[in-house]
């Protein structure tokens, strides 16, 4: 009887097991973190630092910090045109996105001038994505900005 019940025992496990793995169940951190069919979108926002007079800005620093659907900031620094990239990826796309764009001259004058920093926004609607596939990959969105920075007041 002790032997039955164990090998009753061992075979309802073995079939539940089976069960729940055929129905996908399994475990879910909360963490947020992008996983294996979570649908994503990319975006490139494309910016340009200039003085109020127009004059390019090099070697500024540029901040993106993370929101709750980008997973991590990320800092740049702007090329000798005053230009910046910025690639990345949103999880997921669910609605519009604006991103806090923080410039700060971290060289003071040796760029021309010493300027004030700034916040700027961009916004990217969801429907600015393009190029979708239809399943998972939402579509990728391009965004250009120009920031222009005053110089700061001697004190």
């Amino acid at each position: 009887m002790k032997r039955l019940n164990r090998a009753y025992i061992k075979g309802t496990n073995w079939a539940l097991s089976g069960l729940l793995t055929l129905l996908g169940f399994s475990c879910d951190n909360g963490g947020g973190m992008a996983e294996y069919g979570t649908p994503m979108a990319t975006y490139t926002v494309k910016g340009k630092v200039v003085t109020d007079k127009g004059t390019a800005i090099s070697q500024l620093q540029v901040i993106v910090p993370s929101e709750e659907c980008v997973p991590h900031s990320d800092t740049l620094t702007t090329n000798a045109q005053g230009e910046f990239t910025l690639n990345n990826t949103i999880f997921p796309p669910a609605s519009d996105l604006t991103l806090k764009i923080m410039t700060t001259d971290i060289d003071g004058a040796a760029n021309g001038g010493n300027f004030a920093p700034d916040t700027s926004s961009v916004t990217i609607k969801r429907e600015d994505l393009k190029d979708g596939d239809g399943h998972w990959y939402v579509g990728h969105a391009e965004k250009k900005i120009t920031i222009s920075l005053k110089e700061k007041m001697n004190e």
